[in-house]
């Protein structure tokens, strides 16, 4: 029974008040000087660490605080729950995905599959997205976004940070809000952009 949540829904456009932008601030500094230990503590409870989910998680939390207004006492306790979920979150989508039904579309034989069409059209979608990209984002994030696709399976936002000489901070949030958008933005076109992201 959920007596007592609050759950506020974003809309996007929401700006945050300065009282939690600043106790947002405050807990990503705590993140980044604790982000060892965090893993250390996911590693030594069984769980996989993914440096990426370890972000993105981040990311929901600033967000929780600062556009929320959450209150949060013990960040260590409320960033491994939020972790946790999003792993098992993870988890449920993979399996899902696994156990589809078959049907007579997905029961054609492979020689009426044209990857040359699905190259084309993924093909397609990465332009659109870095047009987007280019349009809506400032040049740092701009490039950020592009060197980490680049890059990408083989980096991660911490390897970025040490390879560029900037703030891991700044990598973090400059391409986990363009991921954001890009992913609100091609929403009914994601599966598409699976490597991207």
């Amino acid at each position: 029974m959920n007596t007592g949540k609050k759950y506020i829904k974003l809309h996007g456009g929401e700006t945050p008040a300065k009282s939690d932008e600043k106790r947002a601030a405050e807990f990503m500094s705590w993140y980044v000087d604790n982000v060892s230990m965090l893993k250390r503590y996911v590693y030594g409870g069984g769980y996989e660490v993914d440096d990426d989910l370890f972000s993105d998680t981040m990311l929901s939390i600033y967000d929780a605080i600062a556009l929320k207004g959450a209150k949060v006492v013990n960040y260590t306790k409320y960033f491994l729950f939020s972790y946790r979920a999003a792993l098992i979150n993870r988890e449920k989508r993979n399996a899902r995905a696994r156990f589809v039904p078959v049907t007579n579309e997905t029961d054609t034989p492979a020689a009426e599959f044209d990857s040359r069409e699905y190259e084309e059209a993924v093909e397609r979608i990465n332009v659109e997205v870095m047009e987007y990209v280019r349009g809506n984002f400032d040049e740092m994030s701009v490039s950020l976004f592009e060197m980490y696709v680049g890059l990408s399976p083989d980096i991660s936002y911490k390897r970025l940070s040490e390879m560029l000489g900037i703030p891991f901070v700044t990598v973090w949030q400059s391409i986990g809000n363009v991921k954001k958008e890009v992913v609100k933005r091609f929403e009914e076109r994601k599966d598409f952009l699976l490597y991207l992201m």
